[in-house]
């Protein structure tokens, strides 16, 4: 009996250690990518991203960012970032 949960403990940390490398871009490290493309834009102040707007399609995150300019104004932003590289693709602001 010690030994299968011997075993059955080993495979399960060979799993879990194993389970980082599959993934590329964390959806953390792809948020905080977008924060800083958008942030870098001329007239920004500051950027949140809108968590219940984030989506993951075919190898790629979209993230809707509320922006505040400079002169107060509200507006909206997407970013979209690769998963294979973890690279800004696209950042368009949307009125």
């Amino acid at each position: 009996m010690i030994r299968k949960s011997l075993v059955l403990s080993s495979l399960i940390l060979a799993v879990a250690a194993a389970a980082p490398a599959d993934a590329k871009t964390s959806i953390a490290s792809a948020k905080k990518a977008c924060i800083a493309a958008v942030k870098a834009e001329e007239n920004v102040k500051s950027a949140k991203v809108s968590d219940n707007e984030t989506r993951a399609l075919a190898g790629t995150y979209v993230f809707t960012l509320r922006v505040k300019t400079k002169d107060g104004a509200s507006a909206k932003a997407t970013c979209t970032i690769s998963d294979a590289d973890g690279k800004v693709s696209a950042v368009e602001f949307v009125e």
